[in-house]
């Protein structure tokens, strides 16, 4: 399997863990001061990782436009996300992001010149449709549910940007410029209407936002060096399977027909993507093993005399 798929796999399982985490502090903060914490939290724990690993901070002149399309982009996004989770339930503002890996791969293909094979394709195609019958989004024309589509649509830059910044020296680096960067974006905004009050349940919470920002985003930005976006645009979706899990553990929520079937197709998508020619060949060739040879006809002696 291709490198960077096991880093989207890990970061896509931390998603379910994030979004819990900004739905219970939208009940005492504004949407905007959450994601100020989150990129501020994870921006500090990426500097003290980068001051562990030895990494420079410093911003290269030639690299400056894309660490702020990177930043503006991710915060946006992000931004979009939780307010539309103030608006529309959980289901709806996820569904809104299932576009990210869409524009991601046309975005991809039309400015990092990346092929797109059939097997990519199909494999797409298949994870899309079973992360939609999971999710039934609905997707009506609410104001929450445009946010989640445009935020969506910039994760998928996001995607595509950090692809153009593979060549960045360092990891927790590189992080630690975005995610400070995209805080002081938004700062103005967040403190608009003045300081909340912090106290120490703000803290542990900004404490593990900050963590779980930081790790996801980094084998997000690691998977996407690694590997092409057509070839990492099913397994984006693997936060939906991660999501019914936690609902089987933590809520005893046993899925029903219509999500096993979903399941079936996001892990048929990510196979079939994963897979190389060859393998699928094979695979299509050890299929054809197990048709019913077809059965002789016999023919009377008298037809065949004539």
């Amino acid at each position: 399997m291709k490198n960077g798929i096991w880093y989207i796999l890990a970061a896509m399982s931390l998603t379910p863990a994030l979004d819990g985490v900004a739905k219970e502090m939208s009940l005492a903060y504004t949407p905007i001061f959450i994601c100020f914490t989150r990129y501020m939290a994870a921006g500090l724990v990426s500097v003290v990782a980068a001051k562990a690993r030895g990494e420079s901070l410093r911003i290269e002149r030639a690299g400056l436009g894309g660490q702020v399309l990177c930043a503006a982009l991710m915060m946006g996004a992000m931004t979009s996300f939780i307010m539309a989770l103030s608006m529309v339930p959980m289901a709806e503002a996820v569904g809104g992001f299932l576009i990210a890996p869409i524009v991601s791969t046309v975005l991809s293909v039309i400015f990092l010149g990346e092929r797109l094979t059939q097997t990519r394709v199909i494999g797409s195609l298949l994870s899309i449709l079973g992360a939609v019958v999971i999710m039934d989004p609905g997707m009506g024309l609410e104001r929450g549910t445009l946010l989640a589509l445009a935020g969506g649509a910039m994760l998928g830059g996001f995607y595509t940007a950090s692809r153009a910044q593979r060549a960045t020296s360092g990891t927790f680096a590189p992080l630690a410029l975005q995610s400070l960067m995209g805080a002081a974006m938004i700062a103005p905004l967040a403190f608009a209407e003045g300081v909340p009050q912090l106290d120490t349940a703000y803290l542990g919470w900004a404490l593990v936002l900050g963590v779980l920002s930081a790790l996801c985003h980094l084998l997000t930005i690691l998977a996407f060096r690694l590997s092409e976006a057509s070839v990492l645009a099913p397994f984006t979706y693997f936060n939906v399977i991660a999501a019914v899990a936690v609902g089987v553990v933590w809520f005893g929520e046993i899925p029903g027909e219509a999500t096993l079937s979903g399941l079936v197709a996001l892990v048929a998508g990510g196979m079939i993507t994963a897979a190389t020619p060859r393998q699928v060949t094979a695979l299509l060739a050890r299929l054809e093993l197990f048709r019913p040879a077809s059965v002789p006809v016999a023919v009377p002696v008298s037809a065949r005399v004539r």
